[in-house]
């Protein structure tokens, strides 16, 4: 593929600026997250679930969603009407969304629609139909930032929208890409994807591109931890950044007092006898040792020190013996 056709391959509304953002913008996030995000549904006992690849206002009562519907007591009508009531005005019509549906004991159902699967943006910033893919050889190319901008978009938990981490998305893209033939410029390749921009000067100006994000990325973590509460934040040795206020709402919390005792409370002489038995009788029981006669737990403990003793040795005697002479 020559550069010329792998330029007009690049969608319009891929944002190639220095330092773009890891995150969908503020409006665009809201109205993903009105669209795809559910509510936490009680505990109920689930009996069935459904998954489908449906297109917005296609939903019909014929097999496999009127089927699978009636099987199990709903009406497939009233939901294709809901369906598509909610879909068709939102979304072009060639979308490929996904469809969960979860059945409950009571006779009850609850359903969401997800973002269309990663291969299905891979096909579209191509310019590929199914099928035309090949594994074994490169058919075509991908930018390692259009990656990025679907990445944004494949989120797991919107309430959570850095969980996981988007670097840990797009390499789920990339392997997937690759296993339908795509070349991921930028990883695979090390061509230019910009026309009339060489080599040196595309990956010069990568460069300041990945400066800025990992500028935001260590960015991002310090303020995780910053919001993070205070018995999450012991290990962290710059606690200057705190108000009164917030360590007075940290000292409230019981979990600090718990996370204190935990790494400052010393283990008795006692306690570490009785875990050096125990681990020794499970050493002795596995190779299967003194088990046709009552042993002492202190002549265990011994065998199990001396284990890589030569024969007739003991810690004792080679102690008294001193360092061998050579």
């Amino acid at each position: 593929m020559n550069r010329c056709a792998l330029f007009r391959a690049r969608p319009d509304t891929v944002c190639v600026d220095v330092g773009s953002s890891r995150r969908l913008p503020p409006a665009l996030f809201k109205k993903y997250k009105d669209t795809f995000g559910v509510a936490r549904e009680p505990h109920r006992r689930v009996v069935a679930n459904f998954r489908y690849f449906m297109r917005p206002g296609k939903a019909m009562t014929g097999p496999p969603l009127g089927q699978d519907l009636s099987k199990v007591g709903i009406k497939p009508m009233d939901f294709c009407k809901v369906f598509n009531d909610k879909t068709k005005a939102v979304f072009k019509d060639d979308v490929e969304l996904i469809l969960r549906i979860q059945i409950y004991e009571d006779k009850t159902y609850s359903w969401r629609i997800e973002p269309p699967p990663g291969a299905w943006y891979i096909l579209r910033c191509c310019r590929k139909k199914r099928r035309e893919t090949n594994s074994s050889t490169w058919v075509c190319f991908i930018t390692l930032e259009m990656l990025f901008e679907i990445a944004k978009q494949k989120m797991r938990h919107w309430a959570k929208p850095d969980e996981p981490e988007i670097e840990i998305r797009v390499r789920h893209l990339i392997g997937q890409a690759r296993a339908m033939g795509i070349c991921v410029l930028g990883v695979d390749g090390p061509s230019s994807p910009v026309w009339g921009m060489s080599e040196r000067e595309y990956e010069k100006k990568s460069e300041e591109y990945r400066k800025i994000h990992r500028e935001q990325f260590f960015e991002e973590q310090r303020r995780t931890l910053m919001e993070a509460p205070l018995y999450q934040r012991l290990h962290h040795p710059d606690l200057t950044g705190l108000t009164p206020e917030e360590i007075q709402k940290g000292l409230r919390d019981p979990k600090l007092f718990r996370s204190l005792w935990t790494a400052t409370d010393p283990k008795s002489l006692h306690s570490v006898e009785r875990e050096n038995e125990e681990m020794a009788v499970r050493y002795m029981r596995s190779k299967k040792w003194a088990l046709h006669k009552e042993v002492p737990k202190e002549e265990l403990v011994a065998m199990y020190k001396n284990r890589d003793l030569p024969p007739g040795y003991t810690e004792s005697l080679l102690k008294s013996k001193g360092p061998a002479k050579v």
